[in-house]
């Protein structure tokens, strides 16, 4: 019982993890493009 919590625990992380990297990779993003259309 208890490993299963534990594997559902770090896959949670993982899970909350990758959420933060996506985030982070579309606010990037946005700002390129922002910055692009600004140039413009």
């Amino acid at each position: 019982m208890l490993w299963i919590e534990a594997v559902m625990i770090d896959r949670y992380r993982a899970n909350q993890g990758t959420a933060l990297l996506q985030r982070h990779t579309s606010a990037a993003r946005t700002g390129l493009f922002e910055s692009d259309s600004a140039a413009r």
